[in-house]
């Protein structure tokens, strides 16, 4: 099982789309938290403890709504996250055992987790690969495909461990930092030698 770390923009989904391509099968906890954030006993859970006012129109969770109200809160977002938290390991978990009870699967298994470090999902996996990028790339990266300001860039990083921190807990580190296909050649060789 690895684990996937880096900064916000650094590359992490599209390292983990390669490592699946070459064999693996991923687990995107972003698709997963939006998952967990429909199921109704969440709704419910969300609604009693910051009110009805981040729900939209259809009674679901506006995320939006949802991160204007945690990112500038720390209490708020240690809130959110007890109660989305467990349901989503509950879901890698159960993931996990069907892939590596399905016969014929010996690839490895991907958690591509932004706050995999800031939980305790690492303790799933059995090597952590922190995917470096410079400032400037992933701040282009972010605006490009999100719209996002470096202060929004920013305001979004300080709720997560610093990106030394990330770094001193990975086995291997992946630069993308060039083009796609020297991230590619890097990622091979990191496929083999975690296959091996």
């Amino acid at each position: 099982m690895v684990g996937l770390v880096g900064g916000i923009g650094s590359g992490k989904s599209l390292v983990a789309s390669m490592l699946a391509e070459m064999g693996g099968r991923i687990i995107d906890a972003d698709a997963v938290g939006h998952a967990v954030l429909k199921r109704p006993e969440i709704i419910a859970a969300l609604t009693e403890r910051f009110g009805p006012g981040i729900l939209d129109a259809a009674g679901q969770v506006d995320r939006r709504r949802m991160a204007g109200v945690v990112f500038e809160d720390p209490q708020a977002l240690a809130a959110l996250n007890a109660v989305v938290h467990p349901p989503m390991k509950q879901e890698f978990t159960a993931r996990i055992a069907a892939w590596r009870a399905e016969a014929g699967f010996d690839g490895l298994i991907i958690l591509d987790a932004a706050v995999l470090l800031d939980t305790d999902w690492h303790e799933l996996c059995d090597v952590v690969v922190f995917v470096d990028a410079p400032a400037e790339q992933r701040l282009a990266r972010v605006a490009g495909s999100r719209g996002w300001s470096a202060a929004e860039l920013a305001r979004r990083e300080k709720n997560q461990k610093s990106l030394d921190f990330k770094r001193s807990r990975a086995h291997h580190v992946v630069r993308n930092n060039s083009s796609e296909s020297r991230l590619r050649q890097q990622v091979r060789l990191l496929y083999q030698s975690l296959v091996a």
